[in-house]
């Protein structure tokens, strides 16, 4: 267990924004990239933006925000408060007032952090990962996204990963997560968890991943994450990997890497894309905004520092799991290497990059922060603001129905933080959509969900498994799950093996079995599990 770090609360400072040149160059002539910061040492890393337009940027020790500037762009940044040397913070979320930030050693809460600019208090809410002299700020806490139930997901590294033969299973590790006032013990390597806003309930959504950076949901809210490869054992682990990420999923490091490497093998889950090359992936994000082009639209984005790229990956159904075909959106140059991505202000993407030679354990060095946005885009980048938490719930549902995906995003996390938070009503009427389940189940309704398990639009039926899944404790719903085992899309046979995987709950034994000797590996994995 780490002793309490220590925190040097700042007060508020600002520094202009640097006229630099971007070294980011977008793929086509529809876009322009436009220099928001630039600074020689703070090392920008984590990017986070909500609906009022804030950018919030976390660095190697330092969390900023950047204020809309009426009429212009961005206000010079903001110091909030700085994190102990070498903490690396690898991704914010942003829900009601407060902001969490991971950072490699542990996630926090530092509530009010959105609005108030003094006297912010962190609250460590997860930690205890081993420490290890090498590698530590390379392996750790990365990903940090809210999902469609408000719970935080949190991706971390395989801190062992300097310890033991790889051929052996006693790689694996064992130790215990301390949250919330509570503790859960934990065996394996790297991995997916499912954080509670207050830290006080956490699950193990996934297991068996060497160092997952970035965590994204899609718009269907399929969970996403990359695995860096592992170059000192090129041969078994490279290249990396790009995963779909479901409850109970084993990726299978060190035992194993990709179907393509060991054909003979089973029990190694699919890459959306196999042939990824070195891969160094940081930061995902999901971008699907009619602000840019619809060539973008539905996308995954990585950061990949190896290369110093931003790639985008927009995928196809792969029976139960994903493909994807591999395309570039931004390329460094003069060692520019791209490590951050958010997406807002009206649907364009800010993007972090690292001025890097090599690899470094914790660089100090120069970074940039910019913005791709269309060719066209008036310097003040226009956007419609609003206050996600001081906003009508009819504004709200206005929202969650946006074609942006930022927009609906940031809605449906405020709808849910009120309904667990305060517990606010549900959308009411007939006419939900698939975000709207979510926020029915979270309430207790989950029998304005049975219309819905029953329409001829897979999404429609995946959300309300999905939903009920997560949310319902009634014990007469569990025949719903066994109902979807049969569903004909494969995705939503998939959520119900997960459902029953998840809770332990007893099964009938033909349909997985069915499943566990059908030819779809997502399917069979869970199945046989």
């Amino acid at each position: 267990m780490r002793a309490p770090a220590l925190f040097l609360l700042a007060p508020l400072w600002l520094a202009r924004p640097a006229a630099a040149e971007t070294n980011l160059t977008p793929a086509g002539p529809d876009f322009k990239v436009v220099s928001i910061d630039s600074d020689p040492r703070e090392s920008f890393f984590a990017l986070q933006l909500d609906s009022a337009g804030r950018l919030f940027a976390g660095a190697r020790e330092g969390l900023f925000v950047y204020e809309p500037a009426p009429g212009g762009l961005y206000q010079p940044r903001q110091l909030l408060l700085r994190f102990p040397a070498d903490s690396w913070i690898g991704d914010i979320a942003i829900r009601g007032h407060d902001l969490y930030a991971a950072t490699h050693p542990a996630i926090y809460r530092i509530e009010g952090a959105v609005t108030r600019r003094e006297g912010l208090q962190p609250t460590r809410l997860l930690w205890g990962l081993p420490a290890l002299a090498s590698f530590e700020e390379h392996q750790g806490f990365h990903g940090l996204v809210i999902g469609p139930d408000g719970d935080l997901y949190v991706s971390f590294g395989d801190n062992q990963v300097a310890y033991g033969d790889f051929k052996r299973a006693d790689h694996w590790g064992h130790w215990t997560f301390f949250h919330g006032g509570g503790q859960t013990p934990f065996t394996g390597s790297g991995g997916v968890l499912r954080l509670s806003p207050d830290g006080r309930q956490l699950d193990v959504l996934a297991r068996g991943l060497r160092n997952p950076c970035g965590l994204a949901f899609d718009n269907e809210w399929n969970l996403f994450t990359n695995d860096n490869d592992h170059e000192s054992l090129a041969r078994d682990y490279v290249p990396g990997r790009l995963l779909h990420v479901t409850p109970g999923v084993d990726f299978t490091w060190p035992r194993g890497w990709l179907p393509e490497k060991a054909p003979w093998r089973d029990d190694i889950p699919d890459s959306l894309h196999p042939a990824l090359g070195r891969y160094v992936p940081s930061a995902q994000a999901w971008l699907d905004e009619p602000f840019l082009p619809d060539t973008l639209r539905r996308s995954l984005l990585v950061a990949e520092w190896g290369r110093g790229i931003v790639l985008r990956y927009p995928p196809r159904d792969h029976g139960a799991g994903f493909a994807a075909d591999e395309h570039p959106l931004l390329t460094g140059r003069n060692k520019a290497r791209p490590v951050g991505l958010a997406v807002g202000r009206g649907g364009r993407l800010f993007v972090s990059a690292l001025h890097m030679a090599a690899n470094e354990a914790s660089p100090i060095a120069r970074s940039d922060i910019v913005m791709l946005t269309r060719a066209g885009d008036p310097a003040h980048a226009p956007f419609e603001p609003y206050d996600e938490t001081t906003a009508s719930p009819e504004r709200l549902r206005a929202e969650s129905a946006h074609t942006s995906w930022h927009r609906r995003y940031r809605a449906h996390v405020e709808l849910l933080r009120r309904i667990r938070d305060t517990a606010a009503p549900a959308p009411a009427g007939d006419e939900l959509t698939n975000n709207d389940a979510w926020a029915v189940a979270a309430s207790g309704q989950s029998e304005r969900l049975s219309p819905r398990l029953a329409s001829p639009d897979p999404t429609t039926r995946l959300q309300a498994v999905r939903a009920l899944a997560r949310f319902s404790r009634n014990p007469g719903d569990e025949s719903i799950f066994t109902a979807a085992l049969a569903d004909a899309h494969p995705r939503v046979a998939h959520a119900a093996l997960s459902n029953l995987l998840e809770r332990g709950a007893a099964c009938p034994v033909d349909a997985v079995l069915a499943h566990a000797r059908g030819s779809d590996r997502a399917l069979r994995l869970a199945a046989v599990q």
